[in-house]
């Protein structure tokens, strides 16, 4: 959901309170999932990935990405959100939205932008996801992993627009990408 600063809404895996900056909240760790890299050598080994779900609008067929400005046309009014939407996810009627209420975590929610979409000239808009593993690399050990090093299940994102659990589209409860096992 675009917010009227035009920026996305976004979310960190083991933040643990809410603050202004990095620097003023509790930061907790976690197990990274071990995926297989193809080494410099050709060998594969197992190694450390952060997981990053990425939710978008696309439109068309081929698909193609939804354009700022245009959600930006449906989602807002100048500097506010449009009327509509601010109805409809405004949960706790008190007249703006706060992070918590820009989910889009119902079908009429979903169906409200697609609708607005549709209206600017968009075909099919749609939300699509993916899951994109980022390797990492620095402070990571060699050698045999102690036990219990890999994370016995990592969830790859807190909540799904819609009803989805995943990029795939699976309904809620049946996906089985929702969350991940460690190799």
């Amino acid at each position: 959901m675009v917010k009227p600063d035009g920026t996305a809404l976004s979310a960190c895996r083991g933040i643990e309170e809410e603050g202004d900056s990095f620097s003023s909240v509790l930061i907790s760790s976690y197990k990274p999932t071990l995926l297989p890299r193809q080494e410099g050598d050709g060998s594969n080994r197992l190694a450390p990935h952060n997981l990053i779900t990425s939710w978008y609008w696309v439109h068309s067929n081929p698909e193609r990405p939804v354009p700022q400005r245009d959600l930006e046309v449906a989602c807002l009014e100048g500097d506010e959100y449009h009327p509509q939407i601010l109805s409809l996810f405004d949960e706790n009627d008190d007249g703006r939205l706060d992070d918590s209420e820009l989910t889009i975590d119902s079908d009429e929610k979903e169906t409200l932008i697609i609708s607005r979409l549709e209206a600017l000239g968009l075909e099919k808009p749609r939300i699509a996801g993916e899951i994109q593993p980022y390797s990492i690399n620095h402070a990571v050990t060699h050698g045999e992993w102690p036990p219990g090093i890999a994370a016995p299940v990592m969830a790859t994102t807190r909540w799904s627009p819609g009803r989805r659990c995943c990029p795939t589209g699976y309904p809620a409860g049946f996906c089985p990408h929702s969350w991940l096992m460690p190799l």
